[in-house]
């Protein structure tokens, strides 16, 4: 499927142009990919034009030679007989560059003026989204040093960007013009380099994980591909510890966040198994020490995200780190405990112990606000807060049968089930580190396994409730929810195949991917965010848990689906799309405001590919095991895994695999 926009990223910077690689302001600007040049949360360009004689270029072909590099053919003159070819490529490293080449085509010299309009508005990544705020603040214009500069000034906020050319170019006010003399049949080349301070920056260390990915069915295998190409695109160095850390999505969420780069480094662990101690250490760094009530920050809570731009600075925000997720801190101490199974440093993980100890501590004190061994959030509306703080968090994306909006407190039904998870995880953290008792984690975790079973299960729907409100009352509406409790291992074995059923039923199942919410609710809406929708790394998320269940037909019916809508978006599932039933239209339907690509649904593919193959290592006990469930005619294979030191080949088809390169490591396939 094709876009209008064409993205490129390095690390925290991202461009956004139409094909031609141009940057021009957009009416109204409510658009999934709205154009310009953007870093640290700031959109650094808004205008970026290039004219050659007076005019744009009439683009030929465009082609995307990575992530971060974009090249372009067009001409000038006669469309049927041009007598100027102009090839442009731009890549991000971290600076935007871009290299124009002009070919005469015509036996006679000529001199040609190459124009660049350059514009910027500097609004923080907040007012574009909201396509309605306007910035105070001054911009200012001028020359320094030969190079076209654009200021920004608020409050004391300042941001910068300036253009230089070469050969020089004359400034203007409003950007850069060259002329360039071109010899009959002959060449001339112009770059101009962008950059935030007075010199380029230096270029971004490449980065690309070794893993190969291959696949018998070409569609999977280019989702695949494309995965691991977009978790290359969207990760980067975090600024406080150095690690390398992923970045929730593009454009709106280019940033450290905790559920996010906790879910999304844990779906990519068998293609890079480093990246979720980044995150963990970044996320470590950030954590709460103290209580404030602007932030939500409580000690041993983790951070929701942490942004750069100027929004992050004004007197009645959060400041640049926010804390209002209630489930980023459970899934910080599990992400622990799944890092050491894939054979972290046991020195790495001991050292983040602590952490993880003050995370199970913020689960019984500040996370469970009644004291009732549930951890909920308030949901009291507040100005630049989340009324909604699980992975559903917009206003409106949790609702009750009626289709009305709950009152809080609320405790959502996968939180408990991620708190069951780390209260055992970290209780086989302290056997193995010798670090403290077990056994009352592991008693207060069978007890709260009971608990979730009595105060969600919905025997009339034959599912679990999405959450319980203030009242402790099921908020009794049927959602995708509960399949997070297969994911993290907190339902009763014999409720799974029938929480399965009924999520396959037609109000949940689209055929393409798993609704948010059922379609009978009556506040469902296919294109809602969070009520009726399709997101991606939910439906792999809740496969995921049906295959750990030993639900494998219905997994497969939720794999084959959600493969065949990256088949119709090139490979690249969107963060979201809408939920509309397959039978109905043939391809899914587009959310307008979509990320792409996002680090969620970058990971889910992978995250589909390991559950099919029932990949679980155990590198503390020196065992691997594998229980492969392909379906079809589909076979798999992966080389380079890496694994504490061990680097592995495996191949599979059918209930069958092959591993290479395993060593001395203990290999169960079942």
């Amino acid at each position: 499927m094709e876009f209008s926009n064409v993205t490129l990223i390095s690390g925290t910077s991202f461009l956004i142009s139409d094909p031609a690689g141009d940057v021009a302001p957009a009416e109204g600007e409510a658009l999934a990919s709205p154009p310009g040049l953007y870093g640290g949360d700031t959109r650094l360009l808004s205008r970026l034009q290039v004219l050659v004689d007076g005019q744009r270029p009439r683009l030929l072909r465009w082609w995307q030679l990575s992530t971060a590099e974009l090249a372009t053919v067009a001409s000038v003159g006669d469309p049927v007989t041009p007598e100027l070819v102009v090839s442009r490529r731009q890549r991000l490293d971290p600076d935007l560059v871009i290299e124009l080449r002009m070919r005469n085509c015509t036996g006679e010299g000529r001199s040609s003026v190459v124009r660049m309009l350059l514009e910027s508005d500097f609004r923080d990544l907040s007012e574009v989204r909201r396509a309605t705020v306007v910035p105070t603040g001054l911009v200012s214009t001028g020359e320094e040093s030969g190079a076209f500069a654009l200021t920004y000034h608020d409050n004391g906020f300042r941001r910068r960007i300036e253009a230089r050319a070469e050969p020089r170019s004359e400034v203007l006010r409003d950007g850069l013009r060259v002329q360039v003399a071109i010899p009959p049949h002959g060449e001339a080349a112009l770059t101009i380099r962008f950059g935030e301070d007075s010199h380029a920056a230096p270029p971004r260390a490449a980065y690309l994980p070794s893993v190969e990915l291959r696949a018998s069915v070409p569609d999977v295998e280019l989702t695949l591909r494309r995965s691991v190409s977009d978790l290359a695109a969207l990760t980067f160095d975090d600024d406080e510890t150095g690690c390398r850390v992923i970045g929730a999505g593009v454009p709106w969420f280019m940033a450290l966040f905790g559920r996010d780069s906790l879910l999304s480094s844990w779906a990519f662990l068998p293609v890079d198994p480093d990246l979720v101690m980044g995150c963990l250490r970044a996320l470590a760094r950030r954590q709460g020490r103290r209580t404030d009530s602007r932030t939500e920050e409580q000690p041993g809570r983790i951070m929701h995200e942490q942004r750069r731009g100027r929004a992050a600075q004004q007197a009645d925000g959060w400041g640049s780190v926010y804390y209002g997720t209630v489930d980023a801190t459970p899934l910080f101490v599990m992400a622990l405990h799944e890092a050491w199974r894939w054979g972290a440093e046991r020195s790495a993980v001991a050292g983040l112990l602590d952490a993880a100890e003050a995370a199970v501590a913020w689960m019984s004190s500040h996370g469970d606000l009644d004291r009732d061994g549930f951890v909920e959030y308030d949901a009291t509306p507040r100005p630049n807060r989340l009324v909604n703080q699980g992975w559903k968090d917009s206003h409106d994306g949790i609702r009750g049968a009626d289709g009305g909006l709950p009152t809080g407190p609320i405790a959502l039904v996968e939180v408990q089930a991620f708190c069951h998870a780390a209260l055992l995880a970290l209780a086989e953290l302290r056997a193995a580190f010798g670090t403290g008792d077990p056994a009352p984690l592991r008693a207060r975790a069978a007890a709260l396994h009971a608990a979730i079973d009595d105060a969600f299960w919905m025997e009339a729907e034959q599912t679990y409730a999405v959450a319980l409100d203030g009242h402790k009352q099921q908020i009794a509406s049927v959602t995708s929810n509960p399949g997070w409790l297969l994911w993290a291992g907190a339902a009763r074995p014999d409720r799974a195949r029938l929480v399965a059923a009924r999520l396959l039923q037609p109000d949940c199942w689209s055929g393409f991917g798993l609704r948010t919410l059922s379609a009978d609710n009556p506040a469902y809406n296919p294109m809602s965010y969070h009520c009726g929708s399709v997101w991606s790394h939910d439906a792999a998320l809740v496969a995921a848990g049906l295959y750990r269940y030993g639900c494998v037909d219905e997994a497969t019916v939720m794999a084959e689906g959600l493969l065949a809508a990256a088949g119709q978006f090139g490979g690249r599932l969107p963060e979201l799309f809408g939920g509309f039933s397959r039978a109905e239209f043939p391809v899914p339907v587009p959310y307008p405001v979509a990320c792409a690509p996002q680090a969620w649904a970058a990971g889910a593919p992978i995250l589909l590919l390991r559950a099919m193959l029932g990949l679980e290592p155990d590198m503390p006990a020196g065992r691997m095991r594998l229980r492969p469930r392909l379906p079809g005619n589909l076979r798999l294979s992966l080389d380079s895994v890496r694994l504490a030191g061990h680097t592995l080949s495996l191949r599979a088809e059918g209930e069958t695999a092959e591993v290479t390169g395993a060593g001395d490591l203990e290999l169960v396939v079942e």
